[in-house]
């Protein structure tokens, strides 16, 4: 698999050869393709669900999704990446590692788009350092 991950053009995210997730991706499509076992399903009780699934490998990086559904419809993924597997637990953080993740995350999105902040006919996709959450991602919402 090439180094495309994210298609500028739809906004899709190839995952492999054989799978990529768009806004018409459904929630049961997702969840099938990773397996029960391996995603974190939340329901939050609004018409909208979150599919999380951690340490997907693709290429030269490991990725946390977070799908974003409303009333059945994939409207948003938050994608953390980093170059070594993702290990939980606060006694591993710190900022100075959190910001080297955020250089992380726009330097691939550059990679991908050409630009680190991008607005495109389906959407838009940024990378941020969430200070209070402690954590830095990349946010892609599909707006039409």
């Amino acid at each position: 698999m090439d180094a495309n991950i994210l298609n500028p053009a739809d906004g899709s995210i190839r995952i492999d050869d054989q799978f990529k997730i768009s806004c018409l991706s459904t929630l049961d499509e997702v969840v099938g393709y990773f397996g029960q076992d391996r995603v974190k399903v939340t329901d939050h009780n609004n018409g909208g669900h979150s599919v999380t699934v951690i340490n997907v490998n693709i290429g030269d990086y490991w990725f946390v999704f977070t799908f974003g559904f409303v009333d059945g419809l994939l409207r948003g993924i938050e994608i953390r990446l980093d170059n070594k597997e993702f290990i939980g637990g606060w006694e591993n953080w710190s900022e100075a590692e959190e910001l080297r993740r955020l250089k992380l995350c726009e330097l691939w999105l550059y990679q991908q788009t050409g630009m680190v902040k991008s607005l495109f006919p389906w959407g838009r996709v940024n990378a941020y350092y969430d200070s209070r959450g402690g954590f830095s991602y990349i946010a892609l919402r599909y707006e039409k």
